[in-house]
């Protein structure tokens, strides 16, 4: 094979594994520390719901969070009443992205594929 095809041949590959990456599952263990990244969020999860506890700083991470892996949601979303032994309300954690006016799938469509173990 000559100079061109070995180009040809590399760029497919490389085309190929980029298509790869982008289709493939997020690793959940990744979505740890972009949840920590949430820590802002924890006063209007902790209380009762009062959106005045929600600071333009956690809605910002909330946004980013959804635009960049929005299935690490989840992790918040099924991780019962307990996320990294710090008491959440799971009502007010699944109402976090809408109270920040921030756009999101179902749970249900978003989180379909999450591992039960979490």
């Amino acid at each position: 094979m000559g100079c061109r095809g070995f180009v040809l041949c590399l760029a497919v590959i490389m085309v190929a594994t980029m298509w790869c990456e982008n289709a493939a599952e997020p690793n959940w263990h990744n979505c740890e520390p972009e949840v920590i990244k949430l820590d802002p969020c924890l006063a209007y999860v902790r209380g009762k719901g009062d959106e005045s506890a929600l600071s333009t700083t956690c809605c910002s991470r909330v946004s980013t969070l959804v635009k960049s892996i929005p299935q690490c949601l989840c992790f918040v979303f099924n991780s019962g009443p307990f996320i990294f032994g710090i008491p959440i309300n799971q009502t007010l954690a699944h109402n976090l992205p809408a109270a920040c006016k921030v756009k999101t799938p179902p749970a249900s469509i978003l989180c379909k594929d999450f591992p039960p173990s979490f």
